[in-house]
């Protein structure tokens, strides 16, 4: 478990989830 910055990676795996998926 990563506790530096857990949200940051959340965020840009989203974010590259909804690229992909544009």
């Amino acid at each position: 478990c990563s506790c530096s910055a857990p949200d940051e990676m959340s965020s840009q795996a989203l974010q590259d989830l909804l690229r992909l998926n544009r």
